[in-house]
């Protein structure tokens, strides 16, 4: 599911064997008197990677959060280096302190961001609506050869044969609003209308197959 990786403190990283040895040569009179009072502003403590619990989370919306929860901490103790990270990591990821006014949600107090994930009255996480995604001009469109079948060519220039499903949207249990769906080719979650924009119809890529040299030769050959 996810790899989150934590190491114990590490605290002063300059006291390396050269400096320890520079150290002992000195004599008590020669050893200095002072210590530098200001503190690094780049010091790193410990070493974790929770990018994957992230877009694993994103899959889970409309879980009750109880169970995804019980499933991202498994058998961590409670009381472990890991499992405190892990709990403060899931409270920067997840807003738990949510009121919900005139149709906007908010966290003590700020209105979320778009594609923020949140826990809604009933205990079920949820989503902010991502905003509209903008094909970018590195992005071509892509080319349709069949009803739900169309070759595309992604932003590092690989090229795809997409299989398209009809979009069809995902409400909030409590807002009622679409949480949008995950688009294979576009790589992020999008809503209808990020769809048309990107489609000029409202479907979603579900399956993508890399195309060969000689399956790209084909193509541009036939729109020649």
């Amino acid at each position: 599911m996810f790899t989150a990786t934590v190491e114990k403190y590490r605290g002063n990283t300059d006291k390396t064997k050269g400096n320890n040895r520079e150290a002992q040569r000195l004599s008590l009179d020669e050893m200095p008197r002072t210590e530098k009072m200001r503190v690094g502003t780049h010091r790193r403590c410990y070493t974790e990677n929770y990018n994957n619990l992230k877009r694993w989370l994103v899959t889970q919306v409309g879980q009750p959060w109880a169970t995804v929860y019980a499933v991202v901490v498994g058998k961590t103790p409670k009381n472990s280096l890991e499992r405190i990270h892990l709990d403060k990591s899931l409270d920067g990821m997840v807003n738990t302190a949510v009121t919900e006014q005139d149709g906007k949600i908010f966290d003590r107090g700020h209105e979320l961001r778009p594609g923020s994930l949140y826990i809604n009255a009933a205990g079920v996480l949820s989503r902010i609506p991502p905003k509209a995604v903008v094909r970018p001009e590195s992005r071509k469109l892509v080319t349709f050869t069949g009803q739900m079948e169309g070759v595309g060519q992604d932003a590092s220039g690989q090229w795809f044969v997409i299989t398209f499903n009809e979009y069809i949207p995902r409400p909030d249990a409590q807002t009622g609003k679409d949480e949008g769906r995950h688009d294979l080719f576009l790589k992020d979650t999008i809503t209808d209308r990020a769809a048309v924009l990107a489609y000029g119809r409202a479907i979603i890529a579900t399956s993508k197959r890399a195309m060969s040299k000689a399956d790209i030769r084909k193509f541009k050959q036939s729109r020649s």
